[in-house]
Order: structure tokens, then C-alpha cells, then sequence
């Protein structure tokens, strides 16, 4: 169902709206579907301006394509488990919630899995979250999570602060649980032989191999990755290549990571806001080099509408990626009261001629954009492609050569 055949990819966005007007903040997390690409859009009809954003700008105007429906959320949740929570995955149209922040309405929140059915071609959807059974050691903080050959993976969570609490330690299995949605039963896999109390910088499946890759950090600086490989069929660990990486911490890891044939990718928008430009940074693991590109957001702008600002959260959702190269990122903007989602497709590519050393360039270019109008303001917490199962991820990439790299380590 990629876009590239006539198909629609459907992605779930969740939204995070805080009323502090009132004596308790109102937590609200909202659930909006949107499609890439989208039969709803039309081409944006831009007005002519004589403003110096458009005297600038020399280059051609990304092709936007704008909702002619006001984007609505399919699930709307208060001051529950799901608000502020950033741990969701789908299979297919299910998608699920792992804990979160303790919220004062539910102390027990970060205990929880919830799951939403999502049944996107009916009209009586119902919008209501579900808990699934608790995992057999259940008290975590924010672990990593991930989908592979339809079971849900949660890894790492446990921290030693009293101020969270005393989690119970599992001594030789349970740092990472596996979740059959069928059995709907959760089995306890064995511990990783890194520290117990380490959270995954980086956790992505490796659809091809059934295999997952696992990273942390093994400084307090955070300038060398531990990378280990999980292999679900022998349920045993092993180290990958000489185990320890360098990553430049001019490139640090922020959002959900995502895993390209042997290539991670991860966005930055910390220069954002001053300067109107996006990061993504790529580290092949093949090469052990990391690239960087840019790109400007001021081509998918309306020139005749100065007022329009994007902007983003500190920490991004992170990338989705759309099959082959094209990926998609999401980002908000404002103009005059009115709030929209933009949903921009990249298409990005190494340059492996121009490697120096340990760094490389990104080529980015903007394929497109689709704007949505949206009811008021949000923080975007997440973003999670639906519909699409292991087959999507290994026919829309290459074979990996990480996949050698790992049969060699065993």
C-alpha cells in the first residue's frame, strides 16, 4: 500500500493539548489520521506577494497540497494514561500505548498498555482505548518499544531513582518483553548482557532477519554507542561488529530512529525556530560514517502569508519512512489564530563519493507537502505509520549488507 503504486499510506499522529488555564492543567492527547498521498489535498492556490520573503527566495516553490476538510481527531483522551505518552506501535489498524508520564488522575499509568482499534473505512469507530493484559514486569518509565512479524517489543524502562519508585529487577529474563496480540500474552525474554539499568538510545527491528539492533550509550557524554543484535528465532544476543561506535554529538540522536537497509535516520530541529532550516542526519553502519543534510522549510510557505511560522517540539516524533528513499516529517505552523499540520515528503540520499573521514553529506530535497487545518493548537508527540506489516519494510528496501555483517558476528 505504498504511494508510489496508487495506494494511500495511512499515518496516525497524536497530538498533546494542556489547558493550564485551569487550578489542574488539563492534559487532552488527541489521535488524527491523515494519508500520504491524500485524495482530499488540492494544490495550494498562492496568492502573489511583494514581500521580501519572496523577493529572496530564488528557488521554486515546493509543490503544497492543502486538506479541503478540516483535520478532526478520531480519539480524544483527558487526563488519562495516554496523555504525554510517546510509546505507541501499530499492527495494522491496532495501535497500542505503552505507559507514560504519571499523571495525578492515574498513578498507575506507566503500567499500562492500552490498545485503540482503528477502523479507518468505518464511520463507527468508536475511539475508545483498551488495556491489554500487564507485562510480566510492568513497572517501567518510558521504554523503548518496536513492532516486528505482528508481536510488540518493549525493552529497557527500569531506573534505580527513588524518586520513581523501586521497580523490581528482573535477573535473567524481562528487561525486554515480547507481546503476542493473538495469545494476547506477554513472555519474559533473556537479559541483555549490557547493565540492566540502561536505556536504549536506539532500538529498530531488522524486518529481513527477524532480528532486532539495540544501541545505548556507554558514556555520560554521549559520544560512544554500545550496539548489540537480538535474534528473536535463537533468542540469544550477540555483539555487533567491535561493539563500540563513535557518533559525532554534534549529531544527537532525537525521536524515533528509523532503520533503512544499514542506515539509521534521525531528524534535528533545534535550529529551527532562528533560522527556518531542518537536519536529518544519517550513520551507516556498513561505513561507520555519519551524514548530514538541510533543508530550508521556507519553500512550502505561503509568500503572501508572512504572518505563517513552523515550528516544532524540542524532540521530534522522528522520521516515517515511506518506502525507498522518501520519508515524511512532520511539522506544525501558525498564522493569525490558525493552526496547521504539514506533512512534508523528502526524498533523502547518501553521498558515499564525498565520505571525509567519519562524515558524509545528506542530499535532501522536498518532494512535496500536505497541509491540514487544524481544530486549535497541539504539541506533536508522535507518529505512527498504520496498516503495514514486515513484507512492506523488506520489499520496499534493498537487502541489507548488514545482514552479512550479522552472520559473521554469530
Amino acid at each position: 500500500m505504498s504511494g508510489d503504486g496508487g495506494f494511500s499510506l495511512k499515518i496516525a499522529v497524536c497530538g498533546c493539548l494542556i489547558d493550564a488555564s485551569r487550578y489542574m492543567s488539563d492534559y487532552k492527547s488527541e489521535w488524527y489520521v491523515i494519508k500520504v498521498p491524500d485524495p482530499d489535498c488540492r494544490p495550494l492556490r498562492r496568492r502573489s506577494s511583494s514581500s521580501s520573503r519572496v523577493k529572496k527566495k530564488k528557488k521554486e516553490k515546493v509543490r503544497t497540497m492543502i486538506s479541503t476538510k478540516l483535520l478532526s481527531p478520531i480519539s480524544v483522551t483527558e487526563s488519562d494514561p495516554m496523555s504525554l505518552c510517546k510509546n505507541h506501535l501499530a499492527i495494522g489498524s491496532s495501535l497500542y500505548c505503552f505507559g507514560g508520564l504519571i499523571l495525578d488522575s492515574d498513578r498507575d499509568a506507566h503500567e499500562k498498555v492500552w490498545r485503540l482499534d482503528l477502523d479507518l473505512d468505518s464511520p463507527w469507530s468508536s475511539g475508545d482505548w483498551n488495556s491489554v493484559p500487564l507485562m510480566k514486569f510492568y513497572k517501567r518509565w518510558e521504554p523503548r518499544t518496536l513492532a516486528l512479524h505482528n508481536k510488540l517489543y518493549v525493552l529497557g524502562g527500569f531506573y534505580s531513582q527513588k524518586s520513581r519508585g523501586t521497580f523490581p529487577i528482573p535477573a535473567e529474563a524481562g528487561w525486554m518483553e515480547e507481546f503476542d496480540p493473538g495469545l494476547q500474552e506477554w513472555k519474559a525474554l533473556p537479559n541483555p548482557p549490557f547493565g540492566i539499568y540502561s536505556v536504549p538510545a536506539i532500538a529498530v527491528p531488522l524486518h529481513a532477519k527477524k532480528q532486532i539492533l539495540v544501541a545505548y550509550y556507554s558514556d555520560l557524554k554521549h559520544y560512544y554507542l554500545e550496539f548489540y543484535i537480538y535474534d528473536v528465532m535463537s533468542r540469544s544476543w550477540t555483539t555487533f561488529g567491535s561493539g563500540t561506535r563513535c557518533i559525532d554529538a554534534s549529531a544527537p540522536l532525537a525521536g524515533r530512529v528509523v532503520m533503512v537497509g544499514n542506515t539509521l535516520y534521525w531528524p534535528s530541529l533545534e535550529d529551527l525556530q532562528e533560522t527556518g532550516m531542518c537536519t536529518v542526519h544519517a550513520y551507516n553502519l556498513d561505513m561507520d560514517v555519519v551524514s548530514c543534510g538541510h533543508f530550508s522549510v521556507s519553500s512550502v510557505l505561503d509568500d503572501a502569508d508572512t504572518d505563517e511560522h513552523l515550528y516544532c517540539n524540542s524532540e521530534p516524533p522522528g522520521l516515517i519512512h515511506l518506502g525507498g528513499r522518501k520519508f515524511c516529517l512532520l511539522l506544525h505552523s501558525s498564522s493569525r489564530g490558525s493552526y496547521y499540520l504539514n506533512c512534508h515528503v523528502l526524498h533523502l540520499e547518501e553521498d558515499d563519493s564525498d565520505y571525509y573521514y567519519d562524515s558524509g553529506f545528506l542530499t535532501i530535497s522536498i518532494l512535496s507537502n500536505q497541509k491540514y487545518a487544524l481544530p486549535h493548537y497541539i504539541d506533536l508527540w508522535d507518529n505512527v505509520l498504520l496498516d503495514e506489516d514486515d513484507n512492506f519494510y523488506i520489499s520496499k528496501n534493498k537487502k541489507p549488507k548488514l545482514a552479512s555483517l550479522i552472520i559473521k558476528d554469530h
